[in-house]
Order: C-alpha cells, then structure tokens, then sequence
C-alpha cells in the first residue's frame, strides 16, 4: 500500500511593507473555505540535489477540493494508482479508502493521522519568516511575482525516531504570492511542488457513500 508521507509545517508570518507597496513577508495561506488546488510533484530542481534511487511509487499529483464540511484529496502516484483522502472538518476524521478497496476511519490527531497526511499543505511552511528571504523585494518566478525563501530546518522525526539520533537538515525553498499568500512552489531537496489554485465556481463536496459508511462504523 502506498503511503502518504508528511511534510514540515507552516505558521502565520508578518507582513511588513515594502514602501507602502506589496509586502517583504507575505503570510503563507491555504483557502479556509470552499476551494479547488492541484499540487504537480516533480524531482526538486535544487542544483545539487541528489537522484534518489526508485524503491517505491512517488506521489505525482495532488487535486485537491474542499467547502466548509470537508477536504478531499486525490493522490495520483508514479505507479499510476491513486488514492482518496477525505478530511471531515467538525469531528476531525480522515476518511481514506485502501488498494482493496476498504476504506479506514482514522482519527487527525496520532501517528495514523499523520500516516495518512498527503503533505505539501500548510505544514510544509512553518519555517517561512522575514528572516529566511533570499530576496527584499519580490523576484519573477514561472512568470509569477513571488516572494522567494530559503532555509536549512531540522529533518522531521518520525514516530519510528530513535531516541538519541544525531539530527539531520534538509535545505527548503518556498516562493509565496505576495498579493495573496499562497504558494507558488515549495522545494525541499527532495522533491519540487508546484501549486496551481483554480478559480471558482466550487461545487459542494460530495462524500462517496462507502466513505460515509466507514465513519458510521467508527462513531456508533
């Protein structure tokens, strides 16, 4: 079964402006209401990184939609295969349905939460503060003004960590809408993301009924 791999995380950062024009520190945002996104993963484009060896499917694609009750997240991966993630906002679940076609009803908070964290959202940006911009002002980036950031952040652990491990850096990139806030490209060595956000209309999430079943076994 392929599995989602979590990602650093993201924190509201000030905005300071830069002569009354746009600012020098966007704050990094995702849509908190209804919204569509797609997410294309690619190798990271750093110059120096390295070709990591194919030992499983890498996820590819993300297509994202969400209104005010839910978030489905669609994975396709290198394989072809892909995988559905719903997240229902009031009671914090993670609806995701298995290669067999079972779905599992997994509580947000705890290490099955995080198990099933597609990644590149808003905890991929914890780290993006005036202090890490390459650039004052805003550069050109794909065609889009952006606010470019670069740091050097710890390795996040995972629930396997050994206690006392020497802890490892990875170096990470961000380009930030500075008008809006979203993200335009994230880079972590490892893999590149690139977000495009769709205008509306955005039709109502639709919860497909074996989902829906696998939440009821859950809470009754």
């Amino acid at each position: 079964m392929n599995k989602w791999h979590p990602r650093p995380g993201l924190t509201l950062v000030l905005c300071a402006l830069l002569g009354g024009g746009l600012p020098t520190a966007a704050a990094v945002e995702f849509p908190a209401g209804p919204a569509k996104w797609t997410v294309t993963v690619t190798p990271s484009h750093a110059a120096d990184a390295p070709v990591p060896p194919v030992t499983r499917p890498m996820l590819s694609r993300l297509e994202v939609s969400q209104d005010e009750q839910a978030q489905v997240a669609i994975a396709t991966w290198s394989s072809g295969t892909t995988q559905q993630r719903i997240f229902l906002r009031k009671s914090h679940q993670i609806l995701v349905q298995e290669p067999d076609g079972n779905v599992l009803a997994v509580p947000e908070a705890g290490s099955r939460g995080r198990e099933f964290n597609p990644g590149f959202d808003k905890t991929a940006f914890t780290w993006v503060k005036p202090s890490a911009l390459v650039e004052p002002k805003p550069i050109t980036y794909q065609g889009k003004l952006c606010l470019h950031y670069k740091a050097t952040i710890p390795v996040p652990k995972g629930d396997d960590a050994v206690p006392g491990q020497a802890e490892a850096s990875m170096t990470v990139e961000a380009w930030i809408d500075p008008q809006t806030g979203l993200p335009v490209a994230y880079d972590d060595g490892t893999s590149h993301a690139d977000y495009t956000f769709l205008p509306p209309p955005y039709p109502p999430v639709v919860i497909p009924v074996e989902f829906q079943r696998a939440y009821e076994r859950r809470v009754h």
